[in-house]
């Protein structure tokens, strides 16, 4: 009897449940499927380039296969423009990389597609095709602005990560790719100087005086292996032995006192090569003077101001002079050459903090204190170039992917 009971009331549930769920059941929304990679590049070719953001934002591993193991089909989809439509698709990569550059934890993603890209061009066979050496420039620029040196140098002591694009590419350095491409083009091997220059910024710091202070990093001693090392300083006298640079595969990689000097040479090298030889003085006058070359820095930093209007480069040539004219207590002079760089760029912070402070030692208090109110002064903020030295031509990357997306349109 219980159990009648007990089954004639489940029955009741049941009838009584079941109609009022059928009548308040919320449809579950459907979950959007990944847009297929051939609709992103589609609309990245005719200009809508919105989809590179929008893929960013919403990549999936999935996708990240996809354009890796299908895009090529996209490429090859019209015969008669796959040039154009392979330096879309690279192009496509690099917008969204862009996307991810801030320290993102997608910056792995990053690699693996720029990895792939550079794979499609560089192994294309046949000479380079037209906006292949302007993508090679703005990829460079963008792992330099993410600061990805070890993927842009390489490294036998590079990371592993299962990709073997990504682990080409760490093995040999993206830079070595552009340059089997490009040989010998002073671009490339300007950006592989600027490259090692950044990562070899804390050499010599170690020697500084912690009070003393400044905004390079530290001095270097002079290589002893040559009586005038860089310009001719006789009175160094420095007996330790120079070490002799480290083969790449026992660096990781991490340059020291040797390389630095190495480097000097190559920018002092590249200091005539017309396409970069204003930043290339320039950047070898900061390297002699974190060699001890103060004088051979100055001669370096005057000619990058002969060679170029671009205020970039007029601002850091005359602020490098002015932290060299300070270190040697010529205070005016040292003003004199901050205030040509904020002529350069008005309200730069670098130069408005050490023109202040100079003016300040000077016993020129209200110079100093209408220097600052002039930074404090309204209008949009500017950008110091000091702030971007390291990061070397990611400055130019906006431009340069302006020209770059032309070239498919």
């Amino acid at each position: 009897m219980r159990l009648q009971v007990l089954s004639a009331c489940l029955v009741g549930l049941t009838v009584s449940f079941s109609p009022l769920s059928a009548q308040t059941r919320v449809a579950q929304p459907k979950i959007p499927q990944p847009k297929s990679i051939y609709e992103f590049l589609d609309r990245y070719v005719h200009g809508d380039f919105d989809a590179a953001r929008e893929f960013a934002a919403t990549v999936t591993e999935k996708q990240i296969r996809a354009v890796e193991d299908q895009a090529d089909r996209w490429i090859d989809a019209n015969r008669a423009t796959v040039a154009q439509r392979r330096l879309a698709a690279a192009t496509f990569v690099l917008d969204v990389s862009y996307e991810w550059h801030d320290s993102s934890p997608k910056w792995a993603n990053a690699q693996r597609l720029i990895a792939w890209a550079c794979g499609e061009l560089s192994e294309t066979p046949g000479p380079p095709q037209p906006g292949e050496r302007l993508w090679y420039q703005a990829s460079i620029a963008l792992l330099s602005g993410a600061q990805d040196w070890m993927f842009l140098l390489g490294s036998s002591k590079g990371r592993r990560s299962g990709k073997p694009g990504v682990d080409e590419e760490f093995a040999h350095g993206h830079l070595s790719h552009a340059l089997k491409r490009f040989p010998n083009e002073p671009v490339f091997t300007f950006a592989s100087a600027v490259a090692v220059e950044s990562m070899s910024w804390e050499v010599g710091a170690a020697r500084g005086d912690p009070n003393r202070r400044g905004m390079i990093p530290g001095e270097i001693p002079r290589d002893p292996g040559t009586r005038n090392g860089t310009s001719g300083n006789d009175d160094f006298d420095d007996q330790r032995p120079a070490p002799p640079p480290r083969p790449r595969n026992q660096q990781s990689f991490m340059p020291g006192a040797a390389e630095v000097r190495d480097l000097a040479r190559r920018f002092t090298k590249l200091s005539s090569e017309a396409p970069v030889a204003a930043e290339a003085n320039l950047r070898a006058g900061l390297l002699s003077y974190r060699l001890s070359d103060p004088d051979g820095a100055l001669n370096y930093v005057a000619q990058t101001v002969t060679m170029t209007k671009d205020a970039y480069l007029v601002y850091l040539s005359k602020l490098v002079e002015g932290a060299i004219r300070e270190r040697q207590d010529r205070l005016e002079e040292a003003a004199a050459a901050y205030r040509a760089a904020l002529d350069a760029v008005p309200r730069a912070q670098s130069a408005t903090v050490m023109l202040t402070s100079t003016l300040m030692r000077l016993g020129r208090i209200g110079e100093a204190s209408a220097v600052s109110e002039s930074f404090l002064a309204p209008g949009p903020p500017v950008i110091d170039p000091w702030r971007q030295y390291r990061l070397g031509e990611f400055r130019s990357w906006p431009s340069l992917m302006t020209r770059l997306r032309e070239q498919f349109r």
